[in-house]
């Protein structure tokens, strides 16, 4: 939620794409992190495969939360 607790926040975060392919078939369920985002409950998790080894980072896959 934001400040006020009305609207949830939605962060985007990079993962690489061990992790990424661990999430979207729900094999990890988790991931410990440290807080530098202000995360809270009710926010949005928008996740992007990411790997350095493409020109652009991008692998082409997204997940939402």
């Amino acid at each position: 939620m934001d400040s006020a607790g009305a609207h949830p926040i939605r962060h985007e975060l990079k993962t690489w794409p061990k992790s990424f392919s661990a999430v979207l078939s729900g094999f990890k369920k988790h991931e410990v992190r440290v807080n530098d985002r202000d995360f809270l409950e009710g926010n949005e998790l928008y996740l992007r495969e990411w790997n350095p080894v493409t020109p652009t980072g991008c692998a082409g896959w997204d997940c939402r939360s």
